[in-house]
């Protein structure tokens, strides 16, 4: 099977070997950081405010999904993880959408501020937040 994804899906997938990473394209930083677990609520608790005016995409990769688009473009009305849970949720327009145990999530960011988020759930899906 091949699987279609997105250039930010690649960068987050096959750029993210280590937690601090920083490149520069033309005049712009990026940088990619592994969140540690202990940060995870807190992080998502204020990621409304950082990302605030910028529409969200969802897409979820995987050996058995393939490259899905569960959301094109909507505003983020709220994230939180629950620790107790190991649930990530993420409000949309019209949906909830569930994490369910996530492992590992990273986050790039472009002059500071928060581009895409990828998070590697038990299943070993990858579902990627991005913000534009």
């Amino acid at each position: 099977m091949v699987v279609q994804m997105s250039r930010t899906a690649e960068a987050l997938l096959f750029g993210a070997g280590s937690s601090g990473e920083e490149w520069t394209v033309g005049d712009r930083k990026m940088g990619l950081k592994v969140l540690a677990k202990a940060e995870w609520a807190t992080y998502f608790s204020h990621l409304h405010e950082a990302v605030q005016g910028k529409e969200i995409k969802i897409e979820v990769v995987g050996a058995t999904v393939g490259d899905q688009i569960l959301v094109k473009s909507t505003p983020l009305l709220g994230a939180t993880y629950e620790p107790k849970q190991e649930m990530l949720e993420l409000s949309v327009k019209g949906m909830t959408h569930v994490i369910e145990r996530p492992r590992r999530i990273t986050v790039q960011d472009e002059q500071g501020k928060v581009v895409a988020i990828e998070v590697i759930d038990f299943a070993e899906r990858h579902q990627i937040l991005t913000f534009a």
